[in-house]
């Protein structure tokens, strides 16, 4: 968003620029003589108003000068008063005070002398009336006529036309700021929906109330997030139901089988088979209700404060003592002291799930490795859990933390689970306000690695 709103900024200020210095361009090349003429006009027309108020000063009085100038000022929007040559006003309505400098100037250079106010310039010329008698008029125009008015230097000509430029710069961004404003907010609801954050609406801001292609892209923006939304809501409530309903039916399993065992004996080799079954749906039950419960939460229940290199070495102490009767080993190769804010068995949970999944892909005789360690910049603590497998294909490693999801190569009940294990642990570093991301080693393997904030 910042290289395109620079280089819509900057096209619009280089038209801008470029449109000017064409018009000056223009002007100077096709009619070099163009600025003094109408400054030369400007300056006799106010010649001829200046005596013609001043004929009617000496034949009428004060009254007859100020009412020439009143119409003037009436007609031309330019307010024009009568000077002596001693600085006092002869005639004119409300005429400034304090211009007896600008008067005397103008008496002196016999031409155009000018003063600048907050937002206006005083000009001021000498003229003579029929009887001789030499008088100063005096006329107050905007602050951006004085080019037209009067000789401007080249050093001034060049500070206003830098300022122009700045104004026009100014005047630029702010066009391209309010331009790029509905793009931004897109940006911002994209990046909320990729997060899984579907509760932003854009028609509601007032930059999508009009009937334009960024406000037709807002509503349906909205109206695909509402349906995403609605579908993962539908899923997760299957999800749930359907897991409550598997309970009873396996606890019914669990009983017959049991009382099979009784009559039977518990040598059979059937039972051992069934009792594996029950024990997976069982578990796999158990994880779908654990997924169910962390996709309707915001932030975890029972938060503590929780010491995770504790939490650590516990966990993979039990991980380790399962790995090593498949000829494997869980090890710590880094660790450090920290903290988190959150639910311990959550976390436990997460870790395992995560911990269990690289015991399952690294090959015999190798290890897992487990590191923690803390940001000290921004307090992030991260635990990094490395294994010696195949990894897994650059375009579905953004996948492996879906529901159900496994590498093709993977399908087998035995190596590759249900694919729920990773999605708990993502859940769970989610409502803890952390994330979960997996990338291949350079030397092979695959590295998880669980972000949280540590709290101050």
């Amino acid at each position: 968003m910042g290289q395109l709103f620079l280089r819509v900024f900057l096209s619009f200020w280089l038209a801008t620029v470029l449109l000017l210095l064409t018009l000056a361009a223009g002007i100077v090349l096709l009619r070099p003589d163009a600025l003094a003429s109408w400054r030369t006009v400007g300056q006799q027309g106010m010649v001829f108003v200046g005596a013609m108020a001043a004929d009617q000063l000496e034949a009428g009085g004060e009254r007859a000068g100020t009412t020439t100038l009143s119409e003037f000022t009436r007609k031309t929007r330019i307010p024009a008063w009568l000077y002596s040559v001693d600085g006092e006003p002869v005639c004119g309505l409300g005429p400034p005070a304090g211009q007896g400098a600008l008067v005397n100037r103008a008496v002196h250079s016999s031409g155009v002398e000018h003063t600048a106010l907050e937002m206006d310039v005083l000009l001021a010329r000498p003229i003579k009336s029929l009887t001789g008698k030499t008088f100063v008029i005096v006329w107050r125009v905007p602050l951006l006529l004085p080019l037209s008015m009067v000789p401007v230097p080249a050093r001034s000509f060049g500070v206003r036309l830098v300022l122009v430029i700045v104004v026009a710069g100014l005047v630029c961004w702010w066009l391209t700021r309010r331009f790029l404003l509905p793009l931004r907010r897109l940006q911002v609801a994209a990046r909320s929906y990729s997060q899984g954050d579907l509760s932003l609406r854009l028609a509601s801001h007032q930059e999508f109330r009009h009937q334009d292609e960024f406000s037709e892209l807002a509503r349906d923006l909205d109206e695909m997030a509402a349906r995403i939304d609605d579908l993962l809501r539908s899923q997760q409530r299957f999800l749930a139901d359907i897991s409550h309903e598997l309970r009873s039916p396996l606890a019914r399993l669990s009983l017959a089988l049991e009382l099979a065992k009784r009559k039977r004996g518990d040598g059979l080799v059937e039972h051992a088979r069934m009792e594996r079954e029950i024990q997976r749906l069982d578990s796999l039950v158990q994880q779908l209700l654990t997924l169910g419960r962390l996709q309707g939460q915001d932030q975890p229940a029972n938060l503590q404060r929780v010491d995770l290199c504790s939490l650590l070495q516990e966990v993979v102490e039990d991980a380790d003592f399962e790995a090593q009767a498949v000829d494997k080993r869980v090890v710590i190769a880094r660790e450090c002291c920290a903290f988190a804010e959150g639910n311990p068995d959550l976390l436990r949970g997460a870790l395992e799930n995560v911990i269990r999944n690289a015991v399952r892909y690294t090959p015999p005789a190798s290890e897992v490795t487990v590191s923690l360690t803390k940001n000290g910049r921004t307090g992030e603590v991260a635990i990094t859990v490395t294994d010696r497998g195949p990894g897994v294909p650059t375009a579905l490693i953004g996948r492996i933390f879906d529901p159900f999801f496994r590498v093709e190569e993977a399908r087998d009940r035995e190596s590759g689970g249900a694919g729920l294990g990773l999605a708990i642990a993502m859940q769970a570093m989610r409502v803890h306000g952390g994330s979960a991301h997996a990338d291949n080693l350079p030397e092979g393997g695959l590295r998880v690695t669980l972000a949280l904030r540590s709290p101050a």
